[in-house]
């Protein structure tokens, strides 16, 4: 048997990619998630919300394990990669990693939609554990299978990302707008 691995995770803030050096140039940004492929990173609370929402999918493929620290100081492991063989700081919460959504309880494939995540979501960037459960079934009872869901409203990255990859299989596409007079993000 293999001994455990101890995980260290690097931190970054990911940038505006419409701004210098990047431009929204996909060369540019390949260049940038290249220092991360097969890293444990922790993405810092001062990230660029509509950037990390674009580069979403290409994070998700490029990273052993995704970290999210809160502006309170909390560190939240959103995705994992690698085996279970391994050590990581006690700080870190691993409590919603395995999270899934209940498909046998979605119900009918609806047309496209959008779920008000301002109105579910009232705890601000510095949230706990405690705010996240509370989110959590609220959030659950409006998922159904669609062809294209956008969330709209302001949430912490961190719960962005994460309803994002709870609904990776759920959704064909999922977009995010700041509000509803704001453009559309597409996030897969």
């Amino acid at each position: 048997m293999q001994a455990p691995q101890y995980i260290t995770y690097q931190d970054i803030q990911i940038p505006d990619i419409s701004q210098e050096p990047f431009n929204g140039n996909r060369e540019s940004i390949e260049q940038f998630l290249i220092d991360f492929q097969g890293s444990y990173i922790n993405i810092l609370p001062d990230s660029h919300t509509v950037s990390a929402l674009k580069l979403f999918k290409d994070i998700q493929d490029v990273v052993d394990e995704l970290v999210f620290s809160t502006k309170s100081g909390q560190k939240y492991l959103l995705l994992s990669h690698p085996d279970d063989n391994v050590i990581r700081d006690n700080e870190i919460i691993v409590d919603y990693l395995d999270t899934e959504i209940d498909k046998d309880s979605l119900g009918e494939e609806r047309q496209p939609y959008s779920i008000d995540l301002a109105a579910m979501w009232s705890y601000g960037d510095s949230f706990t554990k405690d705010d996240i459960d509370n989110f959590l079934p609220e959030f659950f009872a409006k998922i159904h299978p669609t062809e294209n869901l956008t969330l709209v409203g302001s949430a912490p990255l961190p719960i962005l990302f994460f309803a994002g990859l709870l609904l990776r299989t759920t959704v064909g596409e999922l977009w995010y707008q700041i509000d509803s007079h704001s453009e559309p993000i597409k996030i897969f």
